[in-house]
């Protein structure tokens, strides 16, 4: 059977990993300078964040809380239906074709053989493996403005395993054999080529259409580039009561590794598209030191041109010639947090709950075809929730008791809901160090304490938990 070509891939192609944080602009990163406020003029800090994600091998599917596996978009069911419908390739149809008019000239009364055919069903197990580390830095331009740039570097592996489970009621060569001599020849030799296929037909058929080899993907890329500023409002020294308002805006620039339409089980590290994106966060501070609060955060995602194939109708597997450089218009992200936790004065607690949404993508073009199939699934809902611990000698490097302030920072991220999302779980540990020295200007609301050098180991900002 190696002329017989199979398509069997589901109709959308299996987009994994999109909801990663690491990818988002939504929470990212939840490094220093999301923590600190604002910095004095001159001063600065660079913060080192290593995510580990757990292995993922399952996602959210359509339905809140449902659990679906990563590659439950390669499941096909090779049914007579579907073959007639031509879900299974042109082969499979012209089978299917076959039998059904080989069913109307059969006596009245007798078993349909397209409904009796069931080939079986292709199953594919998917494994994927994430680990980022993401580099941000932050400095004080101006007492009143804090400046930031951060990007993720991002390690990714993808494992599939193909696997066709046959049925044993609806088996070609069973039926074959039982027509014998009746079924005329292309009838006979369909069946034949249908009994016989197997995995590696599918794989023979997906290397023909100029995909990339399904069992093993790996990469290690750059992420989007992040760029913005943070101002504040309000003012709460460490031991006193008081409220203050942080807020924050970021360009997003595609600087990462793009969507491969040539692979199926690839994971994009950008976005494909520039963002413009706006945070506001409302903290209120008890004198003993534990605070409560809420944030609001907005992406405006700007259309690009992205690289696609582009379906004519539900087609499984595309034709490579009908790659192209298409328009996407993306969703915009929105996401609601409320936060609470303690800023002790070297130990600190944080607990974070989150609902973030990216809404659908549309995709145009002057080829015509199937647009509506290519941005299938790409609106998305999660809701997370992040515990986190941390350390800080800030504090004792003011009174002296240190040779340099710095933080150490250790998080847990829990999924507790999506659509169209990912088992987001990963563990987070981020360093974080200070350096420069600040000009003679007193600080804007919003820092909690009057930053003199950190060379001369005097006062730092006091940082502000999320």
């Amino acid at each position: 059977m190696n002329s017989c070509k199979f398509n069997y891939f589901s109709r959308r192609r299996p987009q994994l990993l999109l909801a990663l944080l690491v990818f988002c602009g939504l929470g990212f990163p939840a490094s220093a300078f999301a923590q600190i406020g604002l910095l004095p003029k001159g001063v600065g800090i660079f913060n080192y964040t290593t995510r580990g994600y757990y292995s993922q091998t399952d996602q959210y599917g359509d339905a809140m809380k449902s659990r679906t596996g990563l590659g439950h978009n390669f499941d096909s069911y090779f049914t007579g239906k579907n073959m007639l419908e031509g879900l299974n390739g042109p082969d499979l149809k012209l089978l299917a074709e076959t039998l059904q008019r080989y069913d109307e000239t059969s006596a009245s009364g007798s078993v349909l053989l397209l409904d009796t055919i069931n080939l079986g069903t292709l199953r594919g197990d998917v494994t994927a493996d994430v680990r980022a580390e993401i580099f941000s830095m932050a400095y004080g331009i101006a007492p009143w403005l804090t400046a930031f740039v951060a990007v993720p570097r991002v390690t990714l592996t993808t494992r599939t395993k193909l696997r066709f489970e046959r049925d044993s009621g609806g088996r070609a060569d069973a039926i074959r054999a039982a027509l014998g001599d009746f079924a005329y020849q292309d009838l006979q030799d369909g069946l034949q080529r249908a009994a016989n296929m197997g995995v590696a037909d599918v794989q023979q058929n997906f290397a023909s259409l100029n995909y990339d080899p399904v069992d093993h993907w790996t990469t290690q890329a750059m992420g989007d580039l992040r760029v913005g500023a943070q101002t504040a409002s309000g003012a709460a020294g460490p031991e006193e009561t008081g409220a203050a308002g942080f807020y924050r805006g970021l360009v997003v620039l595609p600087t990462g590794r793009q969507d491969d339409p040539d692979a199926f089980t690839d994971i994009p590290t950008s976005l494909g598209y520039r963002g413009i994106n706006f945070n506001t966060q409302q903290v209120y501070k008890h004198a003993s030191r534990i605070y409560a609060g809420g944030s609001l955060e907005y992406q405006y995602n700007l259309d690009a041109k992205v690289r696609r194939r582009i379906p004519i109708g539900d087609e499984r597997a595309i034709d490579p010639e009908r790659t192209r450089d298409v328009k996407i218009n993306p969703g915009d992200d929105v996401e609601v947090a409320f936060m609470a936790g303690y800023a002790g004065d070297m130990i600190n607690a944080s607990l974070r709950v989150a609902d973030k949404r990216h809404y659908n993508d549309k995709y145009s073009g002057s080829l015509e075809g199937n647009y509506i199939q290519v941005g299938q699934e790409s609106d998305m809902r999660l809701g997370y929730v992040q515990a986190g611990i941390g350390f800080t000698t800030t504090n004792l490097f003011q009174r002296g008791k240190f040779v340099y302030p710095m933080m150490i920072d250790i998080g847990y991220n829990h999924p507790l809901y999506g659509i169209h999302a990912t088992d987001e779980r990963f563990y987070s540990v981020a360093i974080t160090g200070f350096f420069g020295s600040p000009g003679k200007s007193e600080p804007a609301s919003g820092t909690a304490s009057t930053p003199k050098s950190v060379s001369n180991r005097t006062t730092t900002a006091h940082p502000q938990k999320r």
